[in-house]
């Protein structure tokens, strides 16, 4: 659009800005992996646990994504 700031307008931002409806719906799925794991119970600080997850949580969201798009586009090739 016509937004003119570099820090809001810029190429991971935007790569962001177009998984986040496939964030939003697989959040849950992926953070009871993450809890089903168990790594977290090993960690004491509880603030360090939620940034721990969190980070998890949105790095196997954006490489798990990544893969689902390139598959789903490399499928719509073969048709």
């Amino acid at each position: 659009m016509g937004y003119d700031n570099r820090l809001m307008n810029n190429k991971f931002t935007n790569y962001i800005s177009n998984l986040s409806m496939e964030m939003y719906l697989s959040h849950m799925v992926v953070f009871r992996i993450v809890e089903k794991i168990g790594i977290m119970e090993r960690i004491e600080s509880p603030v360090i646990r939620y940034m721990t997850t969190y980070l998890l949580l949105v790095m196997l969201l954006v490489m798990g994504l990544t893969i689902y798009r390139k598959a789903i586009n490399k499928l719509d090739e073969l048709r």
